[in-house]
């Protein structure tokens, strides 16, 4: 789509968005192509902490064969610290391009997710000169999915990070909603002098 679209119409900056398991989608799109320059994920939060936690949603077995899951994830399940990827990640691949995370009222185990993974991205994004272009956004009360009010706030994000001008909203997009859920503390490497 983006390659018909820069072949057809002058294309400015390109954002790609979607929710939940197209909000992972949307992360894996922004990753592997560097056209792509504001990553969207709307509640997006991972798949495997589904069976990790002890009074599980879904069983490994049944994780097995989903759209987002393998045939080797679930020989993670109950040991999610052995993955060999986390979450934030996948932002820090997309770095120093745009991205915003956008969560809501649903799950706190998902939204601490979310929280850790951005606040691991803020030294990423420091470390490359593009901290402006990272963003969390809480849209509670809404919960998980996308509502229309998030359209607006990714245009506003945008119009902050490509224009740099200040949303009317108000927005912010550097607040932590519930600050007790970040529970590391880590820095980007010095450079090399």
């Amino acid at each position: 789509m983006i390659h018909h679209l820069e072949t057809r119409h002058p294309v400015d900056k390109v954002i790609v968005t979607g929710t939940s398991r197209f909000g992972k989608t949307a992360t894996a799109a922004g990753v592997v192509n560097e056209r792509i320059d504001l990553t969207v994920p709307v509640t997006g939060g991972f798949a495997v902490e589904l069976f990790n936690l002890t009074n599980n949603k879904m069983s490994s077995d049944k994780l097995a064969g989903k759209l987002y899951a393998n045939e080797v994830m679930p020989s993670f399940a109950g040991q999610l610290e052995k993955l060999p990827v986390d979450q934030h990640f996948m932002g820090a691949l997309i770095a120093p391009r745009g991205f915003l995370g956008i969560m809501g009222a649903e799950n706190e185990k998902k939204n601490m997710a979310n929280v850790e993974a951005y606040e691991a991205l803020v030294p990423v994004f420091g470390w490359l000169g593009a901290e402006k272009k990272l963003g969390l956004y809480d849209h509670s009360p809404h919960g998980h999915g996308i509502c229309e009010d998030d359209f607006h706030t990714i245009m506003d994000f945008a119009e902050l990070i490509f224009h740099e001008r200040k949303p009317a909203s108000g927005k912010q997009f550097d607040q932590i909603s519930n600050p007790d859920l970040v529970g590391f503390d880590w820095k980007a490497p010095k450079p090399v002098e």
